[in-house]
């Protein structure tokens, strides 16, 4: 995290490659598809657009789902908006974490500068790392595992609690696939006081 260079869609494109031992071509071809719909930045003129740190999520869910290209945004975007089961639409924004906030929230802690948290969240990230993300593709749900347990689920409320006949698809990943990224510049310490207002003393960060 000491380096000074953003880096680019591009370099995220390769690095998204590697981490799933995917062809580039087809990772830029998710990454093409969620440009043109906004969901990632668009380099202007000369000027190259810097990767943001949301950006490793919304193009991994674009590449593990494999959905046909022109669904791609469709999909990241109902993939990374559900919210957890059991929580009612009706209940404060606070409560009603999302997907993308939840894997953000990995993501962050698994790249955080070694000995730039506060202690307590030590523990915190000692824990993330654990986990694995389940993304199942035969229709919006992403499972959250520790150990082998499933500790969080997100679904839309919606949803009936069987296949249908359906063979069930999943992509799975491990919290420690975010060590890839390890190195990109993300300033890292305004995005922690911008995605977690409500820790002790507006920040995780000492």
């Amino acid at each position: 995290m000491d380096g000074e260079i953003m880096a680019s869609i591009s370099e995220l494109n390769e690095v998204v490659s590697g981490a799933l031992n995917e062809d580039y071509s087809t990772v830029a071809q998710y990454s093409r598809r969620l440009i043109d719909a906004g969901f990632l930045p668009k380099s202007k003129g000369r000027a190259i657009a810097d990767a943001r740190v949301g950006d490793v999520i919304k193009l991994l869910v674009a590449v593990g789902a494999r959905p046909k290209l022109a669904d791609t945004a469709r999909i990241v975007e109902e993939y990374l908006s559900l919210t957890r089961d059991g929580v009612p639409e009706t209940a404060p924004e606070k409560l009603r974490e999302t997907t993308f906030e939840r894997m953000l929230y990995t993501l962050l802690m698994v790249i955080a500068p070694h000995g730039k948290l506060k202690p307590e969240f030590e523990n915190r990230r000692h824990r993330e790392r654990k986990l694995t993300y389940e993304i199942n593709l035969t229709w919006p749900e992403i499972l959250v595992y520790e150990n082998g347990h499933i500790v969080e689920a997100f679904k839309n409320e919606g949803l009936p609690g069987h296949w249908n006949g359906d063979h069930k698809r999943t992509f799975s990943f491990s919290a420690n696939l975010f060590d890839k990224f390890d190195d990109f510049n993300f300033q890292i310490e305004e995005l922690f006081w911008e995605t977690f207002p409500d820790e002790p003393d507006l920040s995780l960060i000492k």
